[in-house]
């Protein structure tokens, strides 16, 4: 059986996919004989007694105890933005949803989801939670467990993070279009799915499971950002009228990294 399942754009270059995974094994300080199950690999495509596509994945993802290694499209070296992305693809979206799903029928405290991404000539991992040896540190010094795990994070690229809040599935990309209408009935998208309230709703679990991910990572760079540039306070105080906002009106946050948020 998987021990992780594996969400992956198939425009994406496979060395930087097998760089990805084997950071991730590095990362995780999983065991070399850990198996991961690659969509494009464990279905037959070509065979008439396949079954759905779906259903595979969904099973597998049910033997690795809903946990999931999203791989996000590689990112150039100084890349402001990124276009192509698994969150504009309806399929990899889907497998988030069925992460989110089984996260929450299993009663985790966390979304069981990985991000790795190929940027800066090397694989960047961001795990959902501490890993063994960085709870094992916390456990001995309290504090020291999140700080290795934000210095290990410090390189994964924040120009995903405008991707991941902009996610939309009513025009999210498929291959096929004939498998649009059938995946989205699965997402729980009732009705056309560009006017479609659930379709809205799914919109924002998803987006909001992004925005939690990557909360951390926002205010991390935010800090450094009032350390280079002057804060408006005209503009900061705009911002903290806003009633999304005023939980946060503590923080000094520049207009962009709000918007981000």
């Amino acid at each position: 059986p998987a021990n992780w399942c594996v969400s992956h754009c198939w425009s994406q270059p496979h060395t930087s996919l097998v760089e990805c995974i084997s950071q991730h094994v590095q990362t995780r300080s999983l065991h070399r004989s850990s198996n991961f199950w690659i969509w494009a690999y464990a279905h037959r495509h070509h065979s008439a007694l396949s079954e759905a596509p779906e259903s595979g994945f969904c099973d597998a993802l049910s033997l690795a105890e809903g946990r999931l290694l999203l791989l996000l499209q590689d990112v150039p070296d100084g890349a402001a933005a990124v276009q192509s992305t698994p969150f504009d693809r309806l399929w990899c979206m889907f497998e988030v949803l069925q992460c989110l799903a089984m996260g929450r029928d299993r009663a985790m405290t966390r979304t069981p989801l990985d991000l790795a991404v190929f940027s800066g000539n090397k694989a960047n991992v961001m795990t959902y939670n501490m890993t063994e040896a960085e709870e094992a540190m916390d456990c001995r010094s309290p504090g020291s467990g999140s700080a290795e795990k934000a210095l290990r994070e410090k390189d994964f690229p924040v120009s995903v993070i405008a991707a991941s809040l902009q996610q939309r599935l009513e025009v999210a990309e498929m291959s096929w279009d004939e498998d649009r209408a059938r995946l989205l009935e699965l997402m729980g998208v009732q009705g056309e799915a560009s006017t479609s309230h659930s379709c809205r709703s799914v919109n924002t679990r998803l987006n909001g499971l992004f925005a939690l991910m990557f909360l951390r990572k926002i205010f991390e760079e935010k800090d450094q950002a009032d350390k280079e540039e002057p804060v408006d306070l005209k503009e900061m105080q705009t911002w903290r009228q806003r009633p999304c906002l005023k939980t946060l009106s503590v923080w000094r946050l520049t207009s962009r990294w709000v918007q981000a948020v």
